[in-house]
Parts: structure tokens; sequence; C-alpha cells
């Protein structure tokens, strides 16, 4: 949903996607409906301009309540701590919440807003348990979640992703088709 994503990236609240996806569904369609019904109906009537326009932006607050009411959860959310065993390692201070994963010599240091901690274990194991919670590798000694980045960068050549916490991590050449793919960078 574009207009949710483009709402809350100027720190607007989600409900504002609906009247800005409305508007945005109602100009073209007013002006459309009237082309079309002359096409198939001829000149049998043709609603006031402005009476129209509500009626059809109506209906679309209509639709857009009932997909933003409707819409099925996140997969970080629908499937919870139990999906992605790797938070079952982390201290109860530091939440659920995961930003990013680095690897620290035989250790991963795993970054929530609450703070970090590093935890004994393989990179790969660690981001194999991470489950239901989405999100990328970026190098092969980072990982982030997708709902934690914030921006992309570019340093020079370089690729960065911005993380929530305002952390600059690299993007490698060999994860850079990744994550275009999913329209991160």
């Amino acid at each position: 949903m574009g207009s949710e994503r483009w709402v809350t990236s100027r720190g607007w609240h989600v409900g504002w996607s609906v009247p800005l996806g409305a508007l945005v569904f109602s100009v073209p369609f007013t002006a459309v409906i009237p082309v079309v019904t002359h096409l198939v109906l001829g000149d049998i009537y043709a609603p006031p301009p402005l009476a129209l326009f509500l009626s059809v932006f109506a209906i679309a607050v209509m639709i857009r309540l009932g997909m933003l009411i409707f819409r099925p959860k996140p997969v970080e959310a629908a499937t919870g701590a139990g999906a992605a065993p790797f938070l079952k390692r982390l201290s109860p201070r530091l939440g659920r919440d995961l930003v990013r994963l680095i690897v620290q010599d035989h250790y991963v240091e795993a970054h929530t807003p609450l703070g970090s901690e590093l935890i004994l274990m393989r990179f790969s194991d660690a981001v194999g348990e991470l489950g239901g919670i989405e999100g990328f590798r970026t190098h092969r000694s980072h990982w982030v979640a997708r709902a934690a980045i914030a921006d992309v960068a570019r340093e020079g050549g370089r690729v960065l992703v911005v993380t929530t916490d305002g952390t600059r991590v690299p993007v490698s050449r060999s994860y850079t088709p990744t994550l275009r793919a999913a329209r991160v960078i």
C-alpha cells in the first residue's frame, strides 16, 4: 500500500492514508466514469461532476477502510516470538524488536531499540533461526530487519542501508540484487 508508506514516512498517522488513497483513486475515476457511461449507455444521464466525485470518493474511502481494517497481519506479528528461535536467546531486557545482527569474531551481536548483546553462535545459524522475521543479509557479516530499514545512502561508490537506530550498514555487491528485487534499494 503506497499511500500508507508515503504517509508514515512523513511521520503522519497511518489513518491519513485512507482519505489520501481515496483521493488519489477518486480523481481519475471521476473523469473516466462519464466517458465510459457515455460510450456504453449514450446520453441517458450525466450527474453533476461534484456529486459524482463525492460518490466515488465515499466508495473509495469505504474500500480503503476495509483494506486497512481487514488486511492480513504482517508475518512478524502473526508468527510471534515462537516462530523465531533466535529471539529466545536474547535477554528479556532487550525486548523482541530485532533491528540488526553483526558478526563479532565468534559471536553475533544482536541489536534492538533497547540495546545490544553478544551471543556465542555462528552467524549463519543465527540468520537461520530468525524464522518469521522479515529481513535481509546486506553483507557477509550483517543482517537487517526489513522493518528497521529507514533509508538508503550512498558514500562514494558504496551503498549503505540506514537503520531506525541511525546505524549505516554496508551493502555488498553480492547482496545488492536481492535488496533490489525486494525494492529496498
